[in-house]
C-alpha cells in the first residue's frame, strides 16, 4: 500500500479531541532527525507541534486522550498489530512548511503514517500536502478524511500563506 485516502472517517470526538489540544496543550517548535537523539530544529521544516501523548499512571490519563489512541488502533487494525506514536496535532502559520521528506523507511520501526487536515479549507491558503508522484483525491483534505501511506513516500507541506493550518499527524508501530 503506498497511499489510502478514507472520506470522513475521523471519529467526531477524536476531531474534537485535536482541536481542543489548540487551547489546553502548548505548542513547541518542529524538529528533524532520523532519532530523538538526533532532532534537532532545520531549515526543512517550519511549523509548530502540540504532543498529545499519555504519560504516567494509566489512571491518570484524560479520557479524550485514552479514547483518541484507543480509536486510533481501532481504525489501524486492518494494517495489522499496531500503535500510535505519540499523537502531533501540527500547526502551520502563516510562511511555515515541511519540505520533502520521508517518515520512514516503511520497514524499520515506523509502519504507516498517519494524517487527518483539521482545519476547513477556507481557514487557510497554500499549505497543501503533496506526495511524489501521487495525486490524492480533493476530499483528502476535508477535515475528518484520513490520509494512511507508506512512511518511505517523499511528501512535504507547501507554504502557507495566509491563515492557520492544524492537522493530525501520528505514525503507526508494530507491538
Amino acid at each position: 500500500m503506498k497511499v489510502a485516502v478514507y472520506k470522513d472517517a475521523l471519529d467526531i470526538e477524536v476531531y474534537r479531541t485535536c482541536i481542543n489540544s489548540l487551547k489546553t496543550h502548548i505548542s513547541i517548535p518542529g524538529v528533524v532527525g532520523d532519532s530523538l537523539q538526533n532532532a534537532r530544529q532545520d531549515d526543512a521544516r517550519k511549523a509548530d507541534v502540540r504532543f498529545l501523548r499519555r504519560t504516567g499512571n494509566p489512571d491518570s490519563w484524560s479520557r479524550p486522550l485514552t479514547e483518541l489512541h484507543g480509536w486510533l488502533s481501532k481504525f489501524m487494525e486492518p494494517y495489522g498489530d499496531l500503535v500510535p506514536e505519540t499523537v502531533n496535532v501540527i500547526t502551520y502559520k502563516e510562511g511555515s512548511y515541511y519540505h520533502w521528506h520521508r517518515d520512514g523507511s516503511g520497514t524499520g520501526y515506523r509502519k504507516f503514517s498517519f494524517i487527518s487536515v483539521l482545519s476547513p479549507k477556507d481557514h487557510y491558503e497554500g499549505g497543501e500536502l503533496e506526495f511524489d508522484g501521487i495525486e490524492l483525491p480533493e476530499y483528502a483534505f476535508d477535515p475528518l478524511s484520513i490520509i494512511v501511506f507508506n512512511p518511505s513516500i517523499k511528501h512535504r507541506v507547501k507554504p502557507v500563506t495566509a491563515g492557520v493550518r492544524h492537522s493530525l499527524v501520528t505514525w503507526f508501530l508494530e507491538k
